[in-house]
């Protein structure tokens, strides 16, 4: 999401036909690049915290994470 927002594979931003029309308004570019750059910041928050998880925790902490990220998850769907 960083490097290729114009990627056109599995679920990147270039699939939705809204991105083309986002990148039209200067104003439109730079609130959608915000936008992105949370998300993808976001998922380098989750997938840096199960390394340390996975790698450092204990087995009751490694649990807890299991039903942690499997509520967030969810609410995904919510």
């Amino acid at each position: 999401m960083y490097f290729k927002p114009d990627f056109k594979y599995a679920n990147s931003m270039a699939v939705f036909k809204q991105w083309a029309e986002s990148q039209q308004d200067e104003k439109q570019r730079l609130f959608v690049k915000y936008l992105v750059n949370w998300v993808a910041n976001c998922k380098l928050i989750f997938i840096a915290l199960l390394l340390v998880v996975v790698f450092f925790a204990n087995e009751q902490v490694k649990i807890f994470a299991v039903v942690a990220m499997i509520v967030s998850i969810a609410m995904y769907f919510v």
